[in-house]
C-alpha cells in the first residue's frame, strides 16, 4: 500500500526569464525524493503549460528556457516521489511573473574608464521590454581592493542618480549600483573601474595655491565662479563694496541650487512685510515681518504652508569706540526694545538639507546667531 508523502511547499519565486533555464525552489522534510513533477498553468488563461518529472534528490526543479513567455503571470505546483513509489499530494500554487531580463547599467560610464575630475555623477540605464517598473536603486563607491568606502541612501526613483565627492587623484575606483525592480527582480551593474586623472580643481575646494619653486612664485588659484546679473533700472549707487537698491531689484542667473545648500544674504534697510529675496521663480521668498513688536525674517515655500521664523538678534550695548560691553561671564550685554534697527548690516544664512530648511539671522559686527523657530 504507498503512503502519500508530505506535500511540498514552493518557495518564493522572484520573476523568471524565458531565455534562460530557471531553477524553482520547494520545501520538503519527508522521505528522501527521487524525482519531482512541476505543473505550469498560465494565470489569465488556466491552460496549463508545463508538466513534467524530473528525476533528481535535490528540492529543485528545472524548467528549460523557451517554456514560458515574457509578459505572462504563471502558477506553479510541485509534486515529489520517493524510492518506493509513494508520491505526495500537488502543493498549493505559487504565483510568479515572467520578464525578459532587463538592461541595467551605467549611462555613458564604460569599465575602465576616466575621469578628469573630483566629482563623479553617476546615472542609470534602465530597460525592460514589457515595462516593469524599477523600484529602488544604492549605489556604492569602492577602493581598489573593493571595499567599501561611500554608499548613497536607497533611491526610490524611476530615473536614479548619484553624486559621489572629493575623489582622490591618480587613483583607482569601483562603482556598482544594485537595484530591485516592481516585483522583485533583483539588479546589479556590477563593478566599474575608474581611474582618476584630473589637473583642475574640485568644485568644493574654493581656493589652492601651489610653489611654482622652479619660477621663484607661488601660484594662488580661485574656484570662485562669477556668475552674470542685470539690475532692473538705473535706481541704484555702488559704494564700499556696499549696493543701494531704490525701485529697482537684480537678478543673478547662470547658476542654480538643486540640492543641498547654504545661502547667505547680507542686507540692511529691508521694507517689512514685502519679499527681499527670491529664488527658483518664487519657489522660496524672504521676508521681515513684525509681530507682537518683535521684528522675524520669515521663509516661504510656494504652493505649501509651510513657513520658517528666524528672530532678529537683540542689540547689544557698546563703548563709543565701539567695543562690546559684556557680562562676568563673557556674555554680550542686551538691550531690550521693540525698535526695528534697520541701519544695521544683518546676515540672513538660509540652509536646505534634504527636505529640511534652517534659517539664522544675526549682526555682522557681533556675529551672533540668532535662534530659529
Amino acid at each position: 500500500m504507498n503512503t502519500i508523502l508530505q506535500t511540498p511547499s514552493v518557495n518564493r519565486i522572484l520573476p523568471l526569464s524565458p531565455s534562460a533555464d530557471s531553477l524553482i525552489r520547494f520545501y520538503y522534510t519527508d522521505s528522501q525524493p527521487v524525482k519531482n513533477r512541476a505543473i505550469i498553468t498560465d494565470n489569465a488563461t488556466g491552460d496549463i503549460v508545463y508538466d513534467q518529472t524530473e528525476e533528481t534528490r535535490t528540492l529543485t526543479h528545472t524548467v528549460p528556457a523557451g517554456t514560458l513567455t515574457a509578459g505572462n503571470t504563471y502558477l506553479v505546483r510541485i509534486q515529489v516521489f520517493d524510492v518506493n513509489g509513494n508520491s505526495s499530494n500537488l502543493s498549493e500554487p505559487a504565483l510568479f511573473h515572467c520578464f525578459t531580463t532587463p538592461v541595467f547599467g551605467f549611462r555613458d560610464l564604460p569599465d575602465k574608464s576616466t575621469t578628469c575630475n573630483a566629482n563623479i555623477t553617476l546615472a542609470l540605464n534602465y530597460v525592460q521590454e514589457e515595462g516593469e517598473p524599477l523600484k529602488c536603486v544604492e549605489f556604492f563607491k569602492y577602493s581598489a581592493d573593493k571595499t567599501v568606502l561611500t554608499r548613497s541612501p536607497v533611491i526610490y526613483s524611476q530615473n536614479p542618480s548619484y553624486e559621489f565627492h572629493t575623489l582622490q587623484n591618480n587613483t583607482t575606483y569601483y562603482f556598482r549600483a544594485v537595484g530591485e525592480t516592481k516585483h522583485g527582480m533583483q539588479l546589479d551593474t556590477g563593478y566599474i573601474e575608474v581611474t582618476t586623472r584630473f589637473e583642475t580643481i574640485p568644485t568644493n575646494i574654493v581656493f589652492t595655491v601651489d610653489n611654482i619653486y622652479s619660477e621663484g612664485y607661488i601660484q594662488f588659484t580661485s574656484n570662485i565662479i562669477i556668475v552674470d546679473y542685470e539690475l532692473e533700472n538705473d535706481n541704484y549707487t555702488l559704494e564700499d563694496g556696499l549696493l543701494t537698491l531704490w525701485d529697482n531689484s537684480l537678478t543673478y542667473s547662470g547658476f542654480s541650487a538643486k540640492d543641498d545648500f547654504i545661502l547667505f544674504v547680507e542686507a540692511k534697510k529691508l521694507p517689512l512685510g514685502k519679499p527681499f529675496l527670491s529664488a527658483g521663480g518664487g519657489a522660496l521668498s524672504l521676508s521681515v515681518i513684525e509681530v507682537c513688536g518683535s521684528y522675524f525674517c520669515k521663509l516661504s515655500v510656494k504652493d505649501s504652508n509651510y513657513s520658517l521664523y528666524a528672530p532678529f538678534p537683540v542689540p547689544v550695548l557698546a563703548t563709543s569706540d565701539g567695543n562690546f560691553l559684556t557680562t562676568d561671564s563673557g556674555q554680550y550685554i542686551e538691550v531690550p526694545s521693540s525698535h526695528y534697527f534697520d541701519g544695521e548690516l544683518l546676515v540672513f544664512e538660509l540652509q536646505r538639507k534634504g527636505t529640511y530648511y534652517n534659517l539664522k539671522v544675526y549682526a555682522r559686527n557681533t556675529a551672533q546667531e540668532g535662534s530659529t523657530l
